[in-house]
């Protein structure tokens, strides 16, 4: 079981996980990503704050990016009736 982490960097700024967490696979830690996107972008409209650039990086125990969730990538909408 990979010991992943996911760190979150807005522009030039990294905010590391420092725990990390053991994930199944790969699309775990990314449904996790995907969750915790969607909860930072919900926080950022309510402060009226943009969301351009912002993501998660999943990593691995040497810091190695595998996989990047956009911040922006993670909103859904409603089709127009």
């Amino acid at each position: 079981m990979p010991h992943l982490f996911l760190n979150y960097r807005e522009d030039d700024v990294l905010f590391k996980d420092a725990e990390g967490r053991d994930y199944t696979t790969l699309d775990a830690a990314r449904g996790d990503a995907v969750r915790g996107a969607r909860d930072i972008i919900a926080e950022q409209i309510r402060q009226g704050e943009p969301i351009d650039g912002a993501r998660i990086e999943i990593t691995d125990a040497h810091g190695d990016i595998l996989e990047i969730v956009f911040l922006k990538d993670v909103i859904t909408r409603k089709p127009e009736a």
